[in-house]
């Protein structure tokens, strides 16, 4: 929430459709969910240039993240 009120995101922006947990949470999966779901609502709702951010925390301090671009 503290990056979201630094950069002036509205936090209603933030997982619209919910987290891993509210989307199902299958072991090895959530990343994929995650940029898939992330794909699928761009598609359907994001104008041409806008951006998307996914983003997964892993086990061991891992972690990975995905900026897409609508063209």
């Amino acid at each position: 929430m503290a990056f979201a009120a630094a950069l002036g995101i509205a936090p209603e922006r933030l997982n619209p459709a919910g987290g891993g947990l509210a989307r199902g949470h299958p072991i090895g999966a959530s990343g994929a969910i995650g940029l898939v779901r992330l794909l699928a609502d761009m598609a359907r709702e994001a104008p041409p240039g806008a951006l998307g951010l996914t983003a997964i925390a892993a086990a061991g301090g891992l972690g990975s993240a995905a900026l897409i671009e609508k063209l």
